[in-house]
């Protein structure tokens, strides 16, 4: 037989932190951490749509073995590009959601130097993403 007692605290507890967080949207609205765009329409959330997909579409141009950022013309195989083809770096590939600019670069500033772990979510889901693609895809 179910605990009702319990129901209804975990319904409470539910109850007050909504209220509180509802409360704490009309006093301090959220705004997207990389472009200012006001959340007030999206629940649950520190980065606004169109941030996050421009993040998801914005290619990293880089090899994929060593991290070298490759300049136009320059091609990375499998095995690496001209500055760690024929160096042991211990690893065999590395993984980039986005090269270092807009938004994703003031998203992960905000994250790592201003300590906003509201940011953990969006962006660990990036990289969830693109592990879904790049290696659970090859497998």
């Amino acid at each position: 037989m179910p605990d009702l007692h319990q129901e209804n605290k975990v319904f409470s507890v539910s109850a007050i932190r909504d209220i509180f967080s509802g409360l704490l949207d009309v006093l301090y609205p959220r705004h997207c951490f990389a472009c200012e765009k006001s959340l007030h329409e999206e629940k649950n959330t520190y980065v606004c749509e169109n941030c996050l997909e421009i993040v998801e579409a914005t290619e990293a141009k880089r090899c994929i073995k060593c991290g070298l950022k490759l300049g136009s013309g320059i091609t990375s195989s499998s095995k690496g590009c001209h500055e760690c083809k024929n160096t042991n770096l211990g690893f065999e590939k590395s993984f980039f959601v986005s090269d270092n600019i807009e938004p994703a670069k003031t998203l992960i500033h905000q994250f790592k130097y201003k300590k906003h772990m509201c940011l953990a979510t969006p962006l660990g889901s990036l990289l969830i993403n693109l592990l879904h693609q790049k290696i659970i895809g090859e497998i």
